[in-house]
C-alpha cells in the first residue's frame, strides 16, 4: 500500500512538472507562436461558423460575437506575425504601441462577447431593451473617462515602452470589472431555459485570471513575476475552447430543431393533402347515398299514402320505421358532412348581428318538444343581440336542442338562458334539461368525435356520436369556450361562452409569421 502511495506521489509530482514546464514554454517567444497558431486555427473557424449564422439570421447578439471573434482574430494575427517575424526573420519588430493596442481590443472583446452573451438572457426575461442598452452606453461612457484620464496622467507612454504602472492598472481594472460584471449578470438573471451558461459563465472566469493575476504581479511584485506569468497563460485559451464549445453544441441544436421543423412541415403537408383527400371522399360518398335514400323516402311515402294499393296496419306501422330510420341515417350523413365542412373552413366565420332569442325560438324545436310533452322555457331576453356566425350559432343551438331532446323523459324539462357578462366582453348561453344526465367519469370525453354516453350495446337512442363534437367546433372557431356540468338522474346543463368582439386570424396573417419565426 505504502508503495502504490508512494509511486502515486511521484507520478503526481512528474505530471506537475511536465505541466509547468508547458506553461513555462508557453511564456516564451515559442510557446506563444505555437499558441497563436493554434489559436488562429480555432478562432478562424469560430468566426467563420458565427458568420455564417450572423448572414443567414442577422441577430444582434451574432453580429457582436461575429465582431468579437474577428477582432481576436486579428489580434492574434498581430502577434502571431511579430513573433514569426522574430523567430523566423530574426527581425526584432519592437512595436511600443502594441501593449496598448492589444489592451485596448482586449477590452473590446470582452465588451461584445458579455453583451452577445446576455442580450438572449435579456429577450428571455422579456425586460426592457432600454435598460440593456443604457447600461451599455455607461460602460461605453466608463472606458471613454478611462481613456481621456490615460492620456492626460501618461504624457509618457508615446515613444516608451507600456510600463508605466498606473496606465496598466487602469486597463486592468477596467477588464476585470467588465469581466465580473457580465459573470454576475449571466449566473443571476439566466433562466432554466438559457442554455450553455455554465459554459458561459466559466469562460469570462477564466479570461478573469490573467488580468486578476496581471494586477497582482503590478501591485506586489513591480509589474512582473515570472511564475505569476507562467501560471496565466493557458487561461485564455482554455476561455476561447470553451466558447467554442457553447456555440458548437447550440448552432448543432438550431440544425437539428431545423431538421425537427422541416420533417414537421413535410408531415403537415401530407396531412393536409390527406385531409384534403378525406374532404372529397366523405362528399362524394354523402353525396352517394343520399341518392338513394331520397328516392327511398320518396316510395316510402308514397306507400304509406296507398298509391300502390291498400296498406294494412301492420304495414303502415314497418313502413313508419322505414321512414324513421331513413330520416335517422340522412342526420347521421348531414352530421358527417357538417364536421367535414367545419375541419376543412378553420376560421370561416361570416359574422353579423343578429337577434338570438328568434333563433331559440323557433316553432321547429318546441314542436319537436311538444311530441314527448317536454316543457319548454326560454328565459333568452327577446332583443339579445350578438355578433356571431348566424348559421353556425343555429347549428350549436340545433345539436344541443336535439341532444336534450333525446335523452329527456317525458313530462321533463328544458331551459334556456342567455346574458352578456358583467364585463360586456363576452355572452353566455345556456341549455339545460332534466334528462337522465351522465357520468362525471364520461364527461371529458363527451366531446370526442364518435363518443357515445351510453354503451354501444344497451343505448336506446342510436347515432354517431358527432353532434357534440360539431358543437365544440364550432364554439372553438368563436374563439369561445364550452362547458358540461351533469349528475345523473337528475340532468344536464350545457353553457357556451362567446366572445362579444371576435378577432379571426386570416391565413395570409400566419403564414407572414411563420415567416417571421424562420
Amino acid at each position: 500500500m505504502g508503495l502504490l502511495l508512494y509511486a502515486a506521489v511521484k507520478i503526481f509530482d512528474k505530471l506537475v512538472f511536465a505541466v509547468h514546464r508547458f506553461f513555462g514554454f508557453l511564456s516564451t517567444a515559442e510557446g506563444l507562436w505555437l499558441k497563436n497558431s493554434v489559436g488562429l486555427i480555432i478562432l478562424g473557424v469560430l468566426t467563420y461558423m458565427v458568420f455564417s449564422e450572423y448572414m443567414k439570421n442577422r441577430r444582434l447578439e451574432l453580429r457582436y460575437l461575429t465582431i468579437a471573434f474577428g477582432l481576436m482574430l486579428f489580434q492574434i494575427f498581430v502577434s502571431f506575425f511579430f513573433m514569426f517575424m522574430y523567430l523566423f526573420g530574426n527581425v526584432n519588430m519592437d512595436f511600443y504601441l502594441f501593449p496598448l493596442f492589444e489592451k485596448l481590443i482586449g477590452i473590446i472583446v470582452f465588451f461584445l462577447l458579455g453583451s452577445a452573451f446576455v442580450y438572449p438572457i435579456v429577450i428571455e426575461r422579456k425586460e426592457k431593451i432600454k435598460k440593456f442598452i443604457r447600461e451599455k452606453i455607461s460602460l461605453v461612457s466608463t472606458l471613454a473617462i478611462m481613456f481621456i484620464i490615460l492620456i492626460t496622467s501618461t504624457m509618457d507612454l508615446i515613444g516608451s515602452s507600456f510600463n508605466n504602472y498606473f496606465s496598466r492598472t487602469i486597463f486592468v481594472c477596467f477588464e476585470i470589472t467588465i469581466l465580473i460584471y457580465f459573470t454576475y449578470f449571466i449566473l443571476m438573471y439566466s433562466t432554466k431555459k438559457t442554455k450553455y451558461k455554465q459554459s458561459y459563465a466559466l469562460g469570462f472566469l477564466f479570461l478573469l485570471v490573467s488580468p486578476v493575476l496581471e494586477l497582482i504581479q503590478i501591485l506586489l511584485y513591480q509589474g512582473y513575476n515570472p511564475s505569476l506569468n507562467v501560471a496565466s497563460q493557458p487561461f485564455p485559451f482554455l476561455a476561447i475552447l470553451l466558447f467554442y464549445r457553447a456555440i458548437y453544441l447550440k448552432l448543432v441544436d438550431k440544425a437539428h430543431l431545423l431538421n425537427i421543423l422541416k420533417l414537421s412541415n413535410e408531415k403537415l403537408k401530407y396531412e393536409k393533402k390527406l385531409g384534403g383527400l378525406k374532404d372529397e371522399f366523405v362528399s362524394v360518398v354523402s353525396h352517394e347515398l343520399r341518392t338513394p335514400l331520397t328516392s327511398m323516402k320518396l316510395y316510402t311515402s308514397l306507400l304509406e299514402m296507398g298509391k300502390f294499393g291498400k296498406v294494412s296496419k301492420k304495414q303502415k306501422s314497418a313502413l313508419k320505421i322505414i321512414k324513421q330510420e331513413n330520416d335517422r341515417l340522412a342526420g347521421l350523413i348531414t352530421d358527417v358532412l357538417d364536421l367535414s365542412k367545419i375541419e376543412s373552413e378553420e376560421n370561416n366565420l361570416n359574422l353579423i348581428k343578429f337577434n338570438l332569442f328568434e333563433i331559440s325560438n323557433e316553432s321547429l324545436y318546441l314542436n319537436l318538444a311538444k311530441k314527448k310533452k317536454i316543457k319548454v322555457t326560454n328565459n333568452v331576453p327577446k332583443k339579445f343581440i350578438v355578433n356571431a356566425d348566424k348559421n353556425k350559432i343555429k347549428q350549436i343551438f340545433i345539436n344541443l336542442f336535439n341532444n336534450s331532446i333525446k335523452f329527456t323523459p317525458k313530462k321533463g324539462k328544458i331551459i334556456f338562458n342567455a346574458k352578456f357578462k358583467d364585463d360586456k366582453k363576452s355572452w353566455i348561453f345556456s341549455m339545460k334539461d332534466t334528462g337522465q344526465g351522465i357520468e362525471k367519469s364520461k364527461l371529458e370525453k363527451i366531446f370526442d368525435k364518435f363518443t357515445q354516453v351510453e354503451e354501444h350495446m344497451t343505448r336506446q337512442e342510436k347515432g354517431f356520436g358527432l353532434g357534440l363534437a360539431i358543437v365544440k367546433k364550432i364554439v372553438e372557431m368563436h374563439n369561445g369556450k364550452i362547458s358540461v356540468e351533469s349528475e345523473v338522474g337528475k340532468g344536464t346543463n350545457f353553457t357556451i361562452q362567446i366572445p362579444a368582439k371576435i378577432k379571426i386570424k386570416s391565413n395570409k396573417t400566419k403564414k407572414t409569421k411563420m415567416k417571421k419565426q424562420k
